[in-house]
């Protein structure tokens, strides 16, 4: 294909969001998608009269300043979505505790390390901030 600089294989949330970022800086992309929907893991489909979702349920870092929210603002299309707050993002029940996963990754390792405190030090090594 001499009039594309890119080829992208798979339209899921991260073929398309490299293709995006491509070509803003003006590159010249073509995807290339298996399956009759683009979106990868964020789509669902219909069967027997029921929506299935395949596996997001929800996304992190979409508050003001998050990483989603700049990607989207770099894309211009910050305007265009509207998220739903969710915290917690998700509880996990034991038969002896529960444990909460906040949306805000700070949080969340904060949560773990006061669960694994042994592990504080690296849980921290893997996070941005």
């Amino acid at each position: 294909m001499p009039d594309k600089d890119v080829i992208i294989i798979g339209a899921g949330m991260a073929g398309l969001t490299c293709g995006c970022l491509l070509a803003k800086k003006g590159l010249r992309v073509v995807m290339i998608e298996k399956n009759q929907k683009v979106g990868g893991c964020c789509t669902s489909f219909e069967r027997e009269g029921f929506s299935f979702d395949l596996s997001v349920q929800s996304i992190g870092e979409c508050q003001k300043g998050g990483r989603i929210w700049r990607l989207l603002k770099t894309l211009n299309l910050s305007d265009q979505v509207r998220f739903i707050p969710l915290e917690p993002a998700r509880e996990y029940h034991f038969p002896d505790q529960r444990v909460t996963q906040s949306s805000k990754l700070e949080t969340h390792i904060e949560n773990l390390s006061s669960l694994f405190p042994k592990e504080r030090k690296e849980l921290k090594r893997f996070t941005p901030f």
